[in-house]
């Protein structure tokens, strides 16, 4: 049983968290930043996803190709779907709505859990940023809610994260957990970040749901303080500096 609080209190549960089942037509709509009905992101969804004959193997075609954008550090608004499809690199935030959209255009109810998190698993990466804020796919599948986040990494990040931390003989950094998930199979929840053996992982906040980023960043405009480090110019370049370096560790 949940018992999360959101908005206000910690969050008193070990992730990963499943969450209420049911399937409501809420979560397919179609707000602007989105573009659901957007013919591109629609054809796109079909060319992932019309020979696979259940929807767990359609919800990880659609995570896949989400995942192969690279991460991107970055303070911008988010764009809107049709936008990120065009571009080669995306954001955390911005991968996680693209990946809602995809699954929406599919017939499967998605949406965005938020979370404050600290930065612990940002070593490596930033050095100078207390908490961020890290949101998570949630997609209604089999009468139940499957929670996902390793579409944020894209492989070779992932990868060369992996071996750095292994080298190191430590457990959490370079934006990943050993203990967490790697890949998805979609029928279970894959957390990439959170450990139930590490109790720096364990989020801070649990901001509840939203439709995609857009209405995050009207609801909660607090959040950003988050991320608001990574405004400074030597901190950025800083940032962009090591992520390269780690993704050519894993080639």
């Amino acid at each position: 049983m949940r018992t999360v609080q959101s908005g206000i209190e910690p969050v008193a549960v070990r992730l990963p968290v499943q969450a209420e089942a049911g399937r409501g037509a809420e979560w397919l709509s179609d707000p602007p930043s989105l573009r659901v009905q957007c013919s591109a992101l629609r054809i796109k969804a079909m060319q992932l996803t019309q020979l696979l004959p259940d929807e767990s193997l359609r919800a990880v075609a659609c995570h896949d190709h989400v995942r192969r954008l690279r991460l991107q550090f970055d303070i911008r608004p988010p764009r809107a779907v049709p936008d990120v499809m065009r571009s080669p690199a995306a954001t955390a935030m911005e991968k996680s709505d693209f990946l809602v959209a995809l699954l929406r255009a599919c017939g499967m109810p998605a949406r965005l859990r938020v979370y404050s998190l600290r930065a612990h698993h940002l070593r490596g990466l930033v050095d100078d940023v207390e908490t961020v804020v890290h949101p998570i796919v949630e997609v209604s599948i089999g009468r139940r809610w499957v929670a996902v986040d390793t579409h944020h990494l894209d492989v070779a990040l992932a990868i060369g994260g992996r071996t750095k931390l292994l080298r190191e003989g430590a457990r959490c950094g370079y934006g990943l957990h050993l203990d967490g998930a790697a890949f998805w199979n979609g029928r279970d929840d894959a957390l990439s970040l959170f450990s139930a053996h590490d109790a720096r992982t364990a989020p801070i906040r649990d901001w509840g749901v939203f439709h995609d980023a857009a209405q995050l960043t009207e609801l909660a405009h607090n959040l950003r303080h988050g991320t608001a480090e990574h405004a400074r110019p030597f901190t950025a370049l800083k940032l962009f500096s090591r992520v390269r370096r780690l993704r050519g560790s894993a080639a």
